[in-house]
């Protein structure tokens, strides 16, 4: 049997941005309709916070994981589910989300999630209230 490795730790980091545009564009919270939208708002924030714990195999990767706290999800291309991370404030998760894989090339992710922190940051339209559950499957097949 492969020799295994649990680990439990945790993560927080921010991030500042200043719109040095201040009156010539609609940053999605300065009420500046009549301008173009660029959803890039001058903020401070807290990206991530959580506390996880994984199971990893001999290679080093995670095999198990349960994450608690605010969070970067990405599912698949993240055409739906993903952080946005080409705003400057990207989009996290306050969401307890699990992966497993049950056997090789098969990976399960569950997620609840309870609020989305938008790229418009800390103010009445960053932040959206949910009850989400999010599953996904992946598997890599290898061709010949």
């Amino acid at each position: 049997m492969a020799e295994r490795e649990i680990r439990v730790f945790g993560c927080a980091s921010g991030e500042v941005t200043r719109n040095f545009a201040r009156g010539v564009r609609n940053d999605g919270v300065n009420g500046r309709t009549e301008l173009p939208l660029i959803a890039d708002p001058s903020d401070e924030v807290l990206h991530e916070a959580y506390v996880a714990w994984s199971d990893r195999d001999s290679t080093g990767l995670a095999r198990d994981q349960v994450m608690l706290g605010r969070q970067r999800l990405q599912y698949e291309n993240e055409r739906w589910i993903g952080p946005s991370e080409f705003r400057q404030n990207a989009q996290s998760f306050d969401a307890a989300s699990v992966q497993v894989e049950p056997i090789d090339e098969l990976v399960l992710r569950y997620a609840y999630v309870s609020r989305v922190n938008r790229v418009l940051g800390d103010n009445p339209n960053g932040h959206w209230s949910s009850d989400s559950h999010l599953i996904g499957a992946i598997t890599v097949l290898l061709q010949p």
